[in-house]
């Protein structure tokens, strides 16, 4: 377990997870994603005790008010320099994601959602006219269940 402070650590990264762009930090050639923050060193160290016994790299980062406990990323997940993105940081409110297509923003929603009515159609000519209403459905007088009657 490795105690640090942020300013001796490589910051300068960003690691593309499933929970979208992270920071990311080097130290010793790996490189480390935040897990939780902690206003207390005794807490986070605790933490990170415990990751490291279930078989967790971490460490502990200090700041000056408050401690995070990052953990290792794997080799496979991507991590790029800062200055060197092709996709920009994240910088709306996770909880609320932007919707996109192909790297566009949709457009909002209009709540114009009536379904449209267009005519059936084969190789430009009319198939069949569609049925708007629908037949009621119609129950039987008396019910039978398992052999007896139901009322």
């Amino acid at each position: 377990m490795v105690i640090l402070d942020y300013s001796d650590a490589d910051s300068g990264f960003w690691a593309s997870t499933p929970q979208g762009l992270v920071e990311a930090i080097k130290f010793q050639n790996h490189f480390y994603a935040i897990r939780k923050l902690y206003k207390r060193t005794q807490d986070a160290v605790a933490a990170c005790r415990t990751d490291v016994e279930s078989g967790f790299r971490s460490i502990v980062v200090e700041f000056n008010d408050h401690a995070e406990v990052w953990a290792q990323l794997l080799a496979s997940v991507p991590v790029q320099p800062k200055g060197q993105m092709q996709v920009a940081p994240p910088t709306t409110n996770p909880a609320k994601p932007v919707l996109t297509y192909r790297g566009q923003p949709l457009s909002k929603p209009s709540g114009n959602a009536a379904p449209v009515q267009k005519p059936l159609t084969y190789r430009g000519q009319k198939v069949a006219e569609q049925r708007v209403e629908q037949a009621p459905i119609v129950l039987p007088d008396t019910l039978y269940f398992r052999g007896v009657k139901v009322n």
